[in-house]
Formats: C-alpha cells, structure tokens, sequence
C-alpha cells in the first residue's frame, strides 16, 4: 500500500515538472518569434556591453549631434544596443543577413531611425526593407539588413535614444526584437510624453480643414504673422533666396526689384506643408541612394513643419518620385521628350498654392553621367520649392555654369529661411522681403554693397591716336589665340558693363580684396566702350581665389593635382553675336607652397585681363602680363595698355574676322 502511495506521489511530481516545463515553453513562445531555418534573440537594453555605460541625456552637449569616441567591441558577443554617448569609431559592415522586428506597441511618440555607414556617417535607411524610416507610435516595424548595421533610433526632437547594433555572432542568430519601452526610465518618457503632446494641442489649434473639393492637406494658418519673430538673414542669402523661389527673377539690387517685376503676376513662390516620402525609382546606384539619404537628413533638420522620408518598400510610391535611368525609360515614365540630361514636374494644389506632388528625372547616359550629380543635389532643393537659378554664387548648388555637387552654406541657409512660417505658399517677391525683414529697415540698406567702403582708384581715362603694326600684330595673336584650344576666327568682347565679383578663401584677403579693386580701376580706364563695376549681387563676371581643393570642386576638368596650374579663365559667348556674356577667372590660394601674395597678385592681373577677351599667352614680350610663364608680372607694359584699348574702341565689334579688326587700325 506504501509502495503504491509512493509510486503515485512520484507520478504526480513528474507530472507537475512537465506541466510547468510545458508553461515555461509557451511562454517563451510569446516572447520570441520561432523560425525552422533561423533563430531569435530578444534585444534589451541589459544586454549592452560591459564597456558602453548606459545613455545619459545630460551628458550630451549638444543632444542633437552624437559624441562618436572609440570603445572596445568584443566580436565574440553580440552588442545587441549600444549607449548614444559612445559608439565604434568604425566597423567593418560584413555581409550577415539579419530581420530586425522594432516593437513599437507600447511607445506613445513617434521615433525616427538612421543608420551609420561605414564612415560613420548618419544617414537615412539605405537599402533595408522598411516602409519608411519612422516608427509610429503603437505599431510594430520590420527591417531586413544583408550586412552588420548600427542603427540610431532618435525621439521627435531629434534626441538619440538608443543603438542598435545588429552583428554577426556566435549563436549565430539573425532574427532579432528590440523593444521600444525599454530605453528610457518613466520620469523620461513622461517628460517626452507631455512635450509632444503639448506640441501637438498647439499644432492642432493652428490649423485649418481647406475645401475638401480641392483635397487640400491641412495647412498650419497664421492668424497674426505680426507676433512672430523676424527671421534673422543676410543680403546675400535674401538674394539667393528671391533668385531660386521666383525663376526667372532679374534684378541686381533688391531696390530695383518692384519696378523689374511690375505687372509680373505670374511670380508667386510654392512649399510643402505635409509630410514628403521620396522613392528613388529606376536604375539607381548604392552611391547615388546614399547621397540622397544624406542630403535628405541634412535638409529636414532646418525644416520644423513635416517631415520628409525616403521610402524603402518599393510596393508604396511616395509623393515625391526620383526617377534614374536612360532617357528612353525616362521618357517612358513622363520626362518631357525634349528634355536633355534632367527635367522636373511640379502638381500643386490650387486653392493654397502647396505643393502636392513633385518628380524628377535624371539621364543617367555618358553625356549627361558627369554631372548626374549636380543634377540629383539641386533637383532634391528644387523638389522644396526652390526651382530657381543663379550667377551670383559660385558654389552654390542653384548656379547653371559650375555644375556643383554640394550644398553650399548659402543654399541651406536660404532654404531655412524659405521654410520660415512667415513665408507661405503663393506670396509674391515684395511681400516676401517686407514680411521678413525689419519694418525700419529700407531696401537701400539691404543693398550696401561690399566695395561701397573701399574706395576705388580713380584711374584717368586712357587716350591712343596713333598704332603701329607692332601692336596691331601683338593684339592679333592675343585676341584670337587660344592657350587651350583652338584659336578663334570671330573676335570675342564684351558689349554691355562688366559686372566683376571677388570670392577670396586663405590668407592675404584684405591684401588680394585691394588688389582686385586696383586692377579694376586700372581696366577700366582702357575700357572706352564698357563700364567695369565690382558688384556683388548680379555679377557676370566671378573671380575666385582660393585653395586648389575648393577650386577643384567648382571646376574639376581642370583644377587637378597632375595640372601645374595657377589660374584660369572661362569667358562664356553670346551665340547670337559673339559678344562676352559671362566669364569666370580662377586662382590657387595655397597656404602651405610657393604660391605668395605676389605671385597670386599677378595671376590675378592676368587671369581678370584674359576674361576682357585676351585669351593667349605669348612668348614675344617678356614684359607684358600675357608673357607665357605665367604669373611674372603684375603691372600692365606699355603695350598691354595699347592692345586693351585697341580692343574696346568703340569701331571694334564682336564677330569681327582677324581682316576686319586690322582694317579698322590699318586705316
């Protein structure tokens, strides 16, 4: 009887061991997600490495920026989250397939996700399997990586949060669930919590329901524009700004604006306001995904009012399409058939003047390949609503003759003043410029010139009667030879003012800024038939000393290491009369070799010389500024004065053959 108690006890026990075994399964099964061919790992924030001490958002001195300093990582485990203080200086990014599963249903704010390349560089999701790169609050979003990746995972305001390391491991697993509620203590989140709420009650009080006829998004409406602050700007992002949000705008001082633009009704500016995704659509490169992440990243943060994401899941088309391919794909797409190497095409809603819809195309065939660059930076700004163009910046992205493939300073500093909630859709250039500046402030203060307090020399003008075949011969070659191409057979000279800016990087400025100014004076008096005006708003004429390096990125066909260079000149033609349209000199301002004051104060001489359309050097006269080893003189000889004026005489017109200029002068 004993034995048979016994013997049931011991069943009974075997049977409470399997059932609690059972229970302990099951719940592990609702903890991770089960797979025959792959296994899961629950991702906390307790299962950092012992060497990343936990985020602490005080320690942070700028809590929008990330202090990347080098840690030890140990390959052998997995560093399933990382602190945001303190992440890898780099990693190697192996090829390791992984699905990350983002547990957002617990989370009351929405989160923003990035990812570091190789560089660690921070730029949007690239090439992982996600609709977009926020999460939203409530739901549960799924990533699929084909190499090791460091995700940053950021709150509303930019805030890292928390790092996601998905490596390559030991247990070899690669499914993996991280769970937002983890990150943050309660006080935190509250803290977090009641700032988006705030932030929404007030957004939401500042809206307004458009006509539905019209499917109008709903736009933020401001009741008093009096009460919000002034934008704080330069003259020259003023000008750039008015230059790309109006195109075709022309004017050279902004207190000549309104009389220039009078009975133009057609300018009127147009912006988003709703959330922009962007799907890259076509046959694109990794380089060329990931340069649009990172501009896209750079972009949204001088925009506060929506936000813009660059779509993964190529299933769902965004409102914003970047379409990269031949041109017959191209065409096939809607590109306009007598578009070249890029075209865009703008929907706009009519009542508010918003932007609803934007696309571009971009020729991706060997003509156009060289500048698909350019062509994808400016299109990304162009796509905000800055469909303009200029010649008033070299660098900037908006210039149509330097092709450049990054954003200047100027362009992003006009773009966030373009997205300033006191500048609103269908406004027109006069009443952008009085809302946004100062009501005592005049246009004509706006529009101090630089040079107005230097003054320029006033050189008399020059007189010549007599000319000899020496110098008509000496102007021959220096007119129509070329030092780089072939000589010219019609005579290229400019016919309107000469409107000359200066750009000056490195040392020596105020000396090289007094030497330009003198050199212009000098120039002018020999110039009978045009003006000569240093000018910096509406130039045609830029000069730019500075490093070959910066000097390479506005011209790199010719600014390369293996070319013994120290200036150039570019002068562009009218093609209608053969006159000087728009020129562009350039000169090395090394620091660090030979290159000195005097040495860049005669390239200069010359280099602003040539671009009067005296484009050859000659080995004849070693005193002249045109004398082959180049840079040797700074003063003009004699017959260099002659030459120049011969040049401008008012007899003298563009087109002319090598036999009419003679005629003129012989006779």
């Amino acid at each position: 009887m004993f034995k048979k108690y016994q013997l049931a006890r011991n069943l009974f026990y075997v049977f409470l061991f399997l059932s609690f075994c059972l229970l302990i399964s099951c719940s592990d099964s609702n903890q991770q997600l089960v797979n025959d061919k792959q296994s899961t790992i629950i991702l906390n924030q307790e299962q950092t490495s012992s060497d990343t001490p936990s985020f602490d958002a005080d320690k942070l001195d700028d809590k929008k920026k990330i202090n990347i300093e080098t840690v030890a990582i140990n390959k052998s485990k997995l560093l399933a989250s990382l602190s945001c203080e303190q992440l890898p200086a780099q990693y190697d990014r192996k090829r390791f397939e992984a699905i990350l599963l983002i547990d957002g249903s617990d989370a009351k704010e929405d989160y923003f996700l990035s990812v570091l390349d190789e560089n660690m560089n921070e730029v949007e999701l690239i090439d992982l399997d996600a609709v977009t790169n926020r999460i939203t609050a409530g739901s549960t979003s799924q990533i699929s990586a084909e190499q090791e990746t460091i995700i940053l995972i950021r709150d509303a305001n930019g805030i890292c949060k928390s790092a996601i390391y998905l490596q390559a491991n030991i247990d070899n697993a690669n499914q993996f669930i991280f769970n937002l509620s983890t990150m943050s203590d309660e006080m935190e989140q509250k803290k977090v919590q009641e700032a988006v709420v705030a932030a929404k009650q007030v957004n939401q009080t500042n809206k307004t329901v458009n006509a539905t006829m019209n499917n109008d998004p709903q736009k933020p409406v401001i009741d008093d524009k009096a009460k919000l602050p002034k934008p704080r700007f330069t003259p020259e992002t003023l000008s750039l700004l008015l230059d790309t949000a109006y195109a075709g705008i022309d004017f050279t001082y902004l207190s000549q604006i309104e009389n220039n633009i009078s009975g133009r009704n057609e300018l009127e500016l147009y912006k988003w306001s709703q959330d922009i995704d962007i799907s890259i659509i076509g046959n694109s490169t990794f380089e060329q995904r990931k340069m649009i992440s990172e501009s896209v990243f750079t972009v949204r943060k001088l925009i506060k009012d929506f936000d813009i994401n660059i779509l993964q899941n190529k299933s769902k088309e965004g409102n914003f399409l970047i379409y990269i391919g031949i041109k017959d794909y191209l065409i096939d797409k809607g590109m306009y058939e007598s578009a070249d190497c890029w075209n865009w095409q703008r929907d706009v809603y009519k009542n508010t003047g918003d932007i609803a819809k934007f696309v571009i195309y971009i020729n991706t065939e060997q003509e156009c390949n060289r500048q698909t660059t350019h062509y994808i930076q400016q299109g990304l700004l162009q796509g905000l609503g800055l469909t303009g163009t200029t010649n008033r910046y070299l660098r900037s992205i908006f210039n149509s003759r330097t092709y450049m493939k990054e954003y200047s300073d100027e362009d992003l500093d006009a773009l966030e003043l373009f997205y300033n909630p006191l500048i609103t859709s269908k406004m027109k250039p006069m009443d952008l410029i009085n809302i946004i500046k100062p009501s005592e402030q005049s246009l004509d203060e706006l529009d101090i010139n630089q040079y107005a307090k230097l003054a320029l020399k006033n050189d008399a003008t020059a007189s010549f009667s007599k000319f000899n075949q020496q110098e008509i011969d000496y102007l021959i070659e220096i007119a129509y030879g070329r030092e780089f191409s072939q000589d010219a057979t019609k005579l290229l000279k400019w016919e309107g003012d000469i409107r000359i800016h200066i750009e000056i990087e490195g040392d020596y400025q105020d000396e090289i800024q007094m030497a330009f100014l003198e050199i212009v004076s000098k120039l002018n008096a020999l110039t009978p038939s045009i003006t000569i005006v240093p000018e910096s708003r509406n130039p045609n004429y830029n000069v730019f000393v500075g490093p070959r390096s910066e000097l390479s990125k506005i011209n790199p066909y010719f600014f390369v290491d293996s070319i013994n260079t120290q200036g150039l000149v570019q002068v562009w033609k009218n093609i209608n009369n053969d006159s000087a349209q728009y020129a562009r000199a350039m000169v090395i301002n090394d620091s660090i070799g030979a290159i000195r004051f005097q040495e860049i104060r005669n390239i200069l001489q010359e280099e602003i010389t040539q671009g009067l359309g005296l484009l050859n050097d000659s080995y004849k006269y070693p005193e002249s500024i045109f004398y082959e080893l180049q840079g040797s003189n700074d003063i003009m000889s004699p017959l260099d004065r002659k030459i120049i004026y011969m040049m401008y005489d008012n007899n003298v017109k563009a087109g002319f053959t090598e036999a009419q200029t003679r005629a003129i002068f012989n006779n």
